[in-house]
């Protein structure tokens, strides 16, 4: 038995193998983008979240920042020694105190006490580190300074916030720069009356130095920006301070972000992503967010805005390196999908060639028993098979076999006899397997056919049987051949399907009182010259008969039976117009066989003749006239049922 493969079921495996190959190839590729997707996104995400935390940080660290000399401005402003200034002399203790604050602080350029006229009484400069205190000759009145005006009539508890801005000497810029905030808050003695202001100069540059630590392998950048969007800190030092260097007015955040000052501007806080990249912001309220209930912030700072900045290009370069390694995982494993695509490519082809070794082998059983027959069996492979092996059930049985054979099987050769018989077998076995049937067994001229589900399929396989016969016997007129006629009987009952036969030969068959019903009524079909009948059981346990043309023809009793059979014939294939005839007649033929059953013979008689005038082509009308004119001359006598025998 052959077992190598053709070229059609190589190309097939090939093809397959090469269509898995592409198919988990194109899923890891697109599970490669839902992943990149998937991990870029987490990436920006992290991002995000990274940049807003930063940014929180870098705002409370100003507000804890803040919240250091508040807190000794206001432990200043309760010492009772501090007040000694304005009575008298301040002791050296209290000097020794407040210069010792200043160095070991290190956050205060100036530390002074201001009269209520805004004259200076004591003044602590840092001096590079090396605190000292003014001599009294350069005590300044500072009576007109903003800072002052602003908080000479401040209440207990009360403290006063300058902006942030630059310190001034001598009506100019102080270079380098000093950024300074001043604080100052009253002083009242010890009957509660006011006696001037304590003012920190307090460092600015302490309070930026927070925004340092910004992330450098994001290429981040950070600003704190004042309430006109000027720059207090960013990376770039040559465009702070624009508010108060010349050349430096038009560096502002809006200059270069004009879009995205407006949300800045109005919203406390938010994050934004557009063409230049990932901005996260916060509000810094140096007044509001200080105030509890020990303390209350007068403040000209202004709210702030820490906004954080990551360029385009650098949240590009994190997921392009996600892009990278999802790529080099992905492509070991393509490889591997190709080598494992390959090894099942040689697996499919030894498993096609024993496919192909047993299918063959299948096909050459199912020649001689139906695999259908092997699941009635409830068998899964042939040699499962025995003599023990059957089963009853309900099916249909169709019995067909050729009119006049004898006369065509003589006048030919064996050899042809056969070529007309597989011939004749090949043309309407499709209409028995296309109405879910199988041939059981061909016997000659003979074949019977079995349907399990029900007699529907059969009928409709008998019309179908017939309509591949009127094309079969086309192309035998054209080769000068003669036409051949089938009959066909169709019955519905309990059959045994099993194997008769010896342990090293045997053959699947079909027995029962149905399968000699169906072949004996069969007969009828010559003797009425139609082509189809079937029986009363099978026309009762059809599901739709109404699907077909159907009459009633005869009342049988065969031979060795006790009970009589009811015969129909099913005339779909007849012509349209004697189908039409026929139908037409259907009522008139049930009443001419009633009265026929009955006895009336008379009245039997008349209706048949005019059923035959109706349709001439009727074969049947001719064959009740014919028994009813001879049962006329010659009475059947008692006991009549109208039942006849074959």
């Amino acid at each position: 038995m052959p077992n190598s493969l053709n070229s059609q079921t190589r190309f097939r495996i090939t093809a397959q193998c090469i269509g898995c190959f592409f198919i988990a190839a194109s899923l890891l590729i697109g599970g490669a983008f839902v992943l990149y997707f998937y991990k870029a996104n987490e990436v920006e995400g992290e991002i995000r979240t990274h940049i807003k935390e930063h940014v929180d940080s870098a705002r409370k660290l100003i507000l804890a920042e803040f919240g250091e000399p508040v807190s000794e401005i206001l432990y200043l402003a309760s010492l009772s020694e501090v007040t000694e200034a304005f009575t008298g002399i301040i002791s050296s203790e209290s000097l020794a105190d407040l210069l010792s604050l200043s160095k070991i602080k290190k956050k205060y350029d100036q530390i002074r006490l201001v009269d209520r006229y805004g004259m200076e009484v004591v003044r602590i400069n840092y001096n590079d580190g090396v605190p000292v205190v003014a001599p009294d000759n350069k005590l300044q009145f500072v009576g007109m300074r903003e800072y002052f005006l602003r908080a000479k009539d401040l209440k207990k508890n009360q403290v006063y916030v300058s902006p942030l801005d630059l310190n001034i000497e001598n009506g100019k810029v102080e270079i380098p720069v000093k950024p300074m905030i001043r604080m100052a808050t009253p002083l009242f003695d010890a009957e509660g009356k006011r006696r001037g202001l304590a003012i920190l100069n307090y460092f600015g540059r302490l309070l930026l130095s927070s925004l340092k630590n910004n992330d450098s392998n994001l290429g981040e950048e950070l600003f704190l920006l004042n309430k006109d969007g000027y720059y207090l800190f960013s990376p770039n030092p040559e465009k702070n301070w624009g508010f108060m260097i010349k050349d430096r007015a038009d560096d502002k955040f809006q200059t270069r972000f004009p879009h995205l000052w407006t949300r800045v501007k109005n919203d406390d806080s938010g994050q934004v992503v557009n063409g230049e990249g990932l901005f996260s912001f916060a509000t810094v309220k140096i007044g509001s967010e200080l105030n509890d209930s020990s303390v209350q912030i007068i403040s000209d700072a202004g709210n702030w805005k820490i906004v954080s900045f990551v360029p385009e290009e650098s949240i590009t370069v994190s997921t392009r390196k996600v892009f990278q390694d999802i790529l080099g995982f992905v492509v070991v494993l393509i490889f591997v999908a190709a080598a494992i695509c390959i090894a099942l490519s040689r697996l499919r082809f030894s498993k096609a060639k024993t496919e192909t070794s047993v299918l063959e082998m299948t096909k050459s059983y199912e020649r001689f028993v139906p695999r259908e027959f092997l699941h009635l069996l409830k068998k899964e492979r042939y040699r499962d098979i025995t003599l023990e092996s059957n089963v009853r059930m309900i099916m249909g049985i169709l019995f067909s076999d050729i009119r006049s054979y004898t006369h065509i099987s003589e006048s030919r050769e064996p050899e042809e006899v056969l070529s007309f018989l597989n011939q004749y077998f090949q043309a309407i076995n499709p209409a028995i397997s296309q109405n879910r049937g199988f041939v059981d067994s061909f016997h000659g001229d003979a074949l019977l056919a079995l349907f399990q589900e029900k007699p529907d399929h059969a009928v409709k396989a008998a019309v179908d049987m017939r309509v591949q016969l009127a094309k079969f016997n086309q192309d035998r007129e054209e080769n000068d051949e003669e036409r051949v006629d089938i009959g066909v009987g169709i019955h519905f009952g309990e059959v045994t399907l099993g194997t008769v036969g010896t342990t090293y030969r045997m053959q699947a068959t079909v027995i029962g009182d149905a399968v000699n019903l169906a072949a004996r009524i069969e007969s009828v079909t010559k003797m009425f010259k139609i082509g189809i009948v079937v029986t009363g059981a099978a026309l009762e346990n059809m599901e739709n008969p109404e699907s077909f043309c159907i009459r009633e023809i005869d009342t049988v009793r065969v031979k060795g039976k006790e009970h009589p059979v009811v015969l129909y014939e099913v005339f779909d294939n007849d012509s349209p117009e004697v189908r039409k005839a026929k139908s037409e007649m259907k009522d008139l033929m049930e009443q001419g066989l009633l009265l026929y059953k009955k006895g009336d013979f008379q009245k039997a008689l008349d209706v048949f003749k005019i059923c035959a005038d109706a349709c001439p082509e009727d074969s049947i009308p001719p064959i009740y006239i014919k028994r009813c004119s001879t049962f006329l001359r010659v009475p059947p006598g008692a006991g009549w049922t109208g039942v006849s025998s074959v």
